[in-house]
């Protein structure tokens, strides 16, 4: 992840997630969280990436399956937002890349994010086949 630490607000995040030796048609979805160091403690940011669908969502709650309308990487979108982030779909972007999937996200962070968060992403395979949670860098949440 680029950056892997610093604060502030709103940034651009880049990640590269391994895809060896898996078919990219084969990757069900990509997510991404900020969160604490238990994942499924709130507050936390979730986005959802489908790259079958090529779209991106962003978790609401309070059920599993709560996410926003999806939005095109590359491609405006006002719904991508819950109380805790949101996402700028235009300035956000996805491919795959030799064994990589690159994806790109530009977040802003509101009120009740503020404080330090751990930044971990996961895959999962259309097989079932799931990474888990991968922590893969702190971010500091200024209000």
């Amino acid at each position: 992840m680029q950056p892997n630490a610093g604060s502030g607000s709103q940034q651009k995040f880049s990640f590269k997630i391994p895809v060896k030796g898996v078919d990219p048609s084969r990757v069900a979805f990509v997510q991404v969280l900020f969160g604490n160091a238990n994942a499924s403690a709130p507050p936390f940011c979730l986005v959802h990436y489908d790259p079958s669908a090529k779209a991106l969502r962003v978790y609401r709650g309070p059920g599993p399956l709560d996410f926003t309308s999806p939005a095109t990487p590359g491609t405006p979108s006002g719904d991508l937002q819950n109380t805790f982030c949101k996402v700028d779909s235009t300035a956000s972007a996805a491919s795959f890349s030799g064994d990589e999937l690159d994806l790109a996200i530009t977040v802003g962070f509101l009120g009740p994010m503020a404080g330090d968060r751990v930044v971990y992403w996961r895959l999962q395979q259309t097989s079932g086949a799931d990474s888990g949670w991968q922590s893969v860098g702190n971010w500091t949440v200024t209000p």
